[in-house]
């Protein structure tokens, strides 16, 4: 091999390693508030092509942002939240309003509740002149030995969130019951409760689901 074709080589190796020890010592690019929201929320930063009145992160929770026609979109950068999530401008969250509520529910509680699950369960109602139970169609998950504390801490947050109990829906033991909530047509019932034996240890069910009739509050 000739000292020109050697030379060659090793300038070929010197350039190439000079300009990898330039790239791994260029700092990260900053994350935006945005992103960084997204990503800790489980997301990852992507592109779509959204209406041109929407910036960058638009609330995809909403109808709409993304819905224009090509002529009248342009691209911006998203948070995709994967199935059954969207990135509501600040974060990801459930996109089925009781899913987000069940996962807020066990975030805030810090009960070991069981993976959530389709159910159905019964909801009394007022229908002048008479009382109906209807079947409510919706999800569920439940606990099992918790303190008397983390059970009663599912009502506050119920409450803390405008749900009302409903007196329809109240039958109280003495160790163990039933309690209905209300907040427009998102009814939720808990269940269970503790034994002679172990007072301050509690079972919990939860279950939460749409109510398909209006019903007139003004009824009597």
């Amino acid at each position: 091999m000739s000292k020109t074709i050697i030379a060659i080589v090793i300038l070929i190796v010197v350039v190439g390693l000079g300009y990898w020890f330039y790239q791994s010592n260029i700092p990260p690019e900053e994350l935006s508030e945005e992103e960084q929201a997204c990503i800790d929320s489980g997301g990852e930063v992507s592109t779509s092509s959204c209406c041109k009145a929407i910036g960058d992160f638009p609330n995809l929770c909403l109808i709409g942002p993304c819905t224009c026609s090509p002529d009248n979109s342009h691209q911006v950068k998203i948070c995709d939240c994967g199935e059954d999530k969207c990135f509501n401008g600040s974060e990801c969250v459930f996109s089925d309003e009781i899913l987000s509520l069940f996962e807020n529910l066990k975030q805030e509680t810090g009960i070991d509740f069981s993976e959530i699950e389709d159910v159905e369960f019964k909801w009394v109602i007022k229908v002048t002149p008479k009382v109906e139970e209807v079947d409510i169609t919706g999800k569920g998950f439940e606990a099992e030995r918790i303190s008397s504390e983390q059970y009663d801490s599912v009502e506050s947050f119920l409450i803390d969130r405008d749900f009302e109990k409903d007196l329809y829906n109240m039958t109280d033991g003495l160790f163990t019951g039933l309690k209905g909530y209300k907040r427009d047509q998102i009814v939720c019932t808990v269940s269970g409760g503790s034994t002679s034996q172990e007072p301050d240890i509690n079972d919990i069910k939860v279950n939460c689901g749409r109510l398909e009739i209006i019903i007139d509050p003004t009824a009597n």
